[in-house]
């Protein structure tokens, strides 16, 4: 984001989700993650993982974030 003078500013959405397998993928908004540039994703035990988008769904405001992590981290079982 830029103002009249054409300064820069950070700009930083918050946001909620929940990891859905073993393989670290979080469920979340679209709306979250759309146009991030990076992706910084914070535990409620305070562990912070980066993060990379790997599909989205505008129509249902949906996401699928990639955590980066190498251990198994606790996750929702999603039943259909």
């Amino acid at each position: 984001m830029s103002d009249q003078l054409f300064r820069v500013f950070l700009v930083q959405c918050v946001g909620s989700g929940v990891i859905i397998d073993e393989r670290c993928h979080v469920l979340t908004n679209n709306h979250v993650v759309d146009q991030a540039q990076k992706l910084k994703i914070t535990l409620t035990d305070g562990r912070i993982f980066n993060g990379k988008v790997i599909g989205t769904d505008e129509i249902t405001d949906l996401a699928v974030i990639k955590l980066d992590s190498t251990e198994t981290l606790p996750f929702a079982a999603l039943r259909f």
